[in-house]
Order: C-alpha cells, then sequence, then structure tokens
C-alpha cells in the first residue's frame, strides 16, 4: 500500500509570513490622515488594499480628525477638528468601493473658518480631487516670517515650488527646492569662510559632503540625515515625475528648517543687541545719579 504524499505547507506558510510582513511595513509608511491631507497633491493616486489601508480610509471618511496647521485667516498655527457628522454608517467608512466624500474641518479658534477635502476612490484608488484653501495656500504660509532671512528670490521660488507641487507636477517642483537648498548652503558657506574656516574643495564636494563641512553652522537634523540628501546631486536626466513627488517634503523641509534656524540666530542677536542697548543706558542713568550726589 503506497503511502499518501502529505501537502508541503512550509512554502505557503513562508509566503503568507513574507506577505504579513510586507503589509505591516506598508502600514508604517503610510502617512496619518492629517499627513495625506495637507500633504498630498491634488489628483497622486494611492493604490488601496484593504489589509493595509483601511484605517486610513476610516479617518479620511468618518475618523475623529484632529489637525494642527496654519490657518489662513487667523494667520497662526491652530488646531482643526472635524465637523459632526450627519451618518454613522462605519461599515461604508471602511469599504474602498467606488465612490466620493468630503472631510471638513473646522478652526478650533473660530468655527467660520473652514477647509474642506474632496476625495473619492475609483477602480481601487484614492485620490484627492479637490481642496480649499489650496494646499499651495496651507503649505506657503508656514515660511512668511522667514521671507528676509531666504531673501526675495528664493521666497519667491519657494512659493513657486509650492504651487507646482500642489498640482502634482514633480520635477518642475523639485527642481525649484534644489536651486533654493544649493543657494542656502552656499550662503552657510560664505558666512562659514567669514570665521576664518574655509572649506577647501568646496565647489567640487557631493551635496552630502558640503553638509557634512559646514556641519557646525546648518541644523543638526540636517547633518545627521545629510545621506537622504544625496538625491539633490542627480541630474536632471536622473530625475522622474514620481521620484521628484516623493522627494518634495523632505527638502522643502530642510529648507524650511535652515531658514528657521538662521531665524532664531537672528531674532537672538537682535535680543543680546537691545539688551547691550538697554544695559547701556541703566549704567550711564546710575553713573549720572552717582554724580549728582
Amino acid at each position: 500500500m503506497s503511502e499518501v504524499k502529505r501537502p508541503d505547507l512550509s512554502q505557503a506558510i513562508a509566503q503568507q509570513a513574507a506577505t504579513k510582513r510586507q503589509n505591516e511595513q506598508e502600514k508604517k509608511d503610510l502617512p496619518t490622515a492629517a499627513e495625506y491631507l495637507l500633504r498630498t497633491p491634488l489628483y497622486q493616486g494611492l493604490k488601496l488594499k484593504p489589509e493595509v489601508h483601511s484605517d486610513l480610509v476610516y479617518e479620511l471618511k468618518i475618523g475623529d480628525l484632529d489637525i494642527d496647521c496654519y490657518c489662513v485667516w487667523c494667520e497662526k498655527q491652530t488646531p482643526f477638528k472635524r465637523s459632526p457628522l450627519q451618518h454613522t454608517n462605519y461599515e461604508w467608512a471602511r469599504e474602498m468601493s467606488d465612490g466620493s466624500f468630503l472631510t471638513h474641518m473646522r478652526c478650533q479658534r473660530d468655527k467660520e473658518h473652514e477647509y474642506d477635502f474632496w476625495l473619492e476612490i475609483r477602480s481601487g484608488v484614492l485620490r484627492k480631487v479637490g481642496q480649499t484653501p489650496s494646499l499651495e495656500d496651507i503649505a506657503y504660509s508656514d515660511v512668511a516670517r522667514y521671507r528676509k532671512v531666504l531673501g526675495e528670490q528664493s521666497y519667491r521660488e519657494l512659493h513657486r515650488a509650492g504651487g507646482l507641487a500642489a498640482a502634482g507636477i514633480g520635477i518642475g517642483s523639485f527642481v525649484y527646492l534644489r536651486r533654493i537648498f544649493e543657494r542656502m548652503i552656499e550662503e552657510h558657506h560664505k558666512q562659514h569662510s567669514t570665521t576664518g574656516q574655509a572649506v577647501e574643495g568646496f565647489d567640487g564636494m557631493r551635496i552630502e559632503e558640503k553638509i557634512q563641512a559646514l556641519r557646525d553652522v546648518l541644523p543638526p537634523l540636517l547633518v545627521r540625515n545629510r545621506k537622504a540628501y544625496g538625491i539633490l546631486s542627480k541630474g536632471i536626466h536622473e530625475l522622474d515625475e514620481d521620484f521628484c513627488r516623493e522627494h518634495f517634503q523632505i527638502v522643502r523641509m530642510a529648507i524650511v528648517r535652515m531658514a528657521e534656524q538662521d531665524f532664531e540666530r537672528r531674532e537672538a542677536a537682535k535680543a543680546d543687541a537691545d539688551m547691550e542697548r538697554e544695559l547701556e543706558r541703566v549704567a550711564a542713568a546710575a553713573k549720572a545719579a552717582g554724580g549728582e550726589k
């Protein structure tokens, strides 16, 4: 009597385990609902997998959303909360079938200040198809206070980059950011050189080498993650739309962080100068008072 062969389940188990690990990693890499609404350009598609994206879809549809962002009317950072929903169809909230929905947020400083995001699912792909105010208006507001630090040219180009990114244009927006980033690195090099610490061979260095060479005058976070900015050394012919859209935010955040640090240094120097003048005034008054006795 021949022995019945049992199916080898090891390969199937290994495949299931690999799929589970991949899904878990994809979940970790997902943006939060707030990040999706505030950073994703219009019409950029996200291919949905129920085992990965159901929580994100739920949050966007009916989740108890809180967003901390710039209010274009209050002109300051403020919390936004989702307006109360008229339905509580929880099954619908996790569905990934075709359809459109609105995510409506209200400023908690003034309930008349509202942000609207229109989203749709078509053929298993999630897209943001409209929003007001625009992504550009919201994103651009966080650098307004750094206008003098950036300079007019970089300030205008950062605005253009935001507008292009909001329209889903990857290469055009990325090229503007690269130009601003390189200009700011060069400015920091000039400042560094005035201290008598000129960097030999600076112009021939790759971007991550330049960041390391200027580690004393650049934000520590930028220096620690300098290898991530090696993408700026790529030639135009090496860029594509998806690559540029994917890396837009990381380069923009580096620019904003550099501007923020320069602004803080300038404000600190101004505060020190004001204190010096006040101390001199007090000292002069004390001397004059002493002379009168």
